[in-house]
């Protein structure tokens, strides 16, 4: 988590990025990159007194998709199909609609 000491006053600009579709993934972790973000957010808001809030937060999260390449441990994991990574994509999407 965000060590309270790293949050300022005048507010937060994180940019977080994270890979969809690794061969060991599950539902939970994709619902915990929501989880983190928002805990990040409640977190700022808990440390920083709100008279003494001079800025906001301001969280982006940016994903990509796994794709196996040769020659790493990976080169023989099966990749997933377009539609997976869309489902995927939406599954994490409605995670941060209701957060």
């Amino acid at each position: 988590m965000v060590p309270a000491k790293h949050l300022r006053a005048d507010g937060i600009r994180l940019k977080l990025y994270f890979m969809l579709g690794l061969p060991t993934e599950t539902e939970d972790d994709m619902k915990g990159i929501a989880h983190l973000a928002q805990k990040i957010a409640e977190t700022y808001y808990e440390v920083v007194p709100k008279e003494q809030r001079k800025g906001k937060v301001q969280i982006n999260v940016s994903t990509s998709f796994f794709v196996p390449k040769p020659f790493t441990p990976f080169q023989w994991a099966p990749m997933f199909r377009e539609e997976d990574f869309i489902e995927k994509a939406k599954l994490l999407r409605m995670r941060f609609v209701l957060s």
